[in-house]
Parts: structure tokens; sequence; C-alpha cells
């Protein structure tokens, strides 16, 4: 018996992004959710499309994505991913306090979460650019002898 057609379109759509096709996966998953918006793979759809806008620079598109991730009730692993994405989204915009408790909310939430390295490694980031002066641009700070 065939799967669905939109069954079809989730499996190519996240073969595709799983092989960082992300020109070819992102369409698959929109006409996806335009059928099934709240169907058993909408959210891990949703994520996907939300993985791809950040990493096309396109923070409140991604922003939006994850919030409808979180918004379907997802696993506990995927809503830990989509709130990391969230918290990706406030760097990538400069909303760096906003980051930071992100950041927070998630390790007091999940301190033995398997991905917690990579939060308190974006929470480290976010605290040094909070630290620095608005003029002072990203990177090491060299001293003069």
């Amino acid at each position: 018996m065939p799967r669905p057609r939109e069954d079809a379109r989730y499996r190519d759509g996240m073969r595709h992004f799983l092989a960082g096709n992300h020109a070819a996966a992102a369409p698959r998953f929109r006409d996806f959710l335009a059928d099934r918006p709240s169907g058993p793979q909408a959210a891990e759809a949703q994520y996907a499309l939300g993985a791809i806008a950040l990493r096309q620079g396109q923070a409140p598109e991604a922003q939006a994505r994850f919030r409808d991730c979180l918004r379907s009730a997802p696993p506990p692993a995927l809503a830990f991913r989509a709130s990391l994405g969230q918290a990706r989204c406030h760097f990538q915009r400069g909303a760096y306090a906003e980051c930071r408790s992100a950041c927070l909310d998630l390790l007091n939430a999940n301190p033995s979460n398997p991905t917690a390295d990579e939060v308190l490694f974006l929470l480290a980031e976010a605290c040094d650019r909070l630290g620095r002066g608005p003029g002072v641009p990203p990177g090491p700070v060299r001293l003069l002898p």
C-alpha cells in the first residue's frame, strides 16, 4: 500500500535537509505543511524550516518556525532543539540579553540534556558579547605589552 503524498513530501524534505540540500528541502516542507499543518510530523517540518532559515540569516522567519514547532507540543528532545534554535535567533539578531535568558531557561529546565554543552557555549558567547561596549567588534581582544 503506497504511503500518502504528504508522507513522501515530508520524507523527501527530511532526506534533503539531512543531506544539507536546503534549497530542495524547504519547498517540500512548506508543501507538506500547507496540507498537514498539525500532522504528526508537522513539528519536525517546522523545526527543519526554522533551522534552514537560521542558516540563511533569516532570524525572524526562523524564530517564527521554531515557535510554531513548540506550539505543536513536540517530543521533549525536539522541544529542546527548537528552544535552542530560538536562543540562536536572539544571538543572530544581536539580542544577547534575550539569548542569555533563553539559554538559562533551557539549562534550568533540562540540566542533564545531552546537548547542554551547546547551550553553555552559546551562553558564554552571549555573556561575552554583553560584556563588551557597543562599539567593540566581536573577536579576541589583544592586550598590548
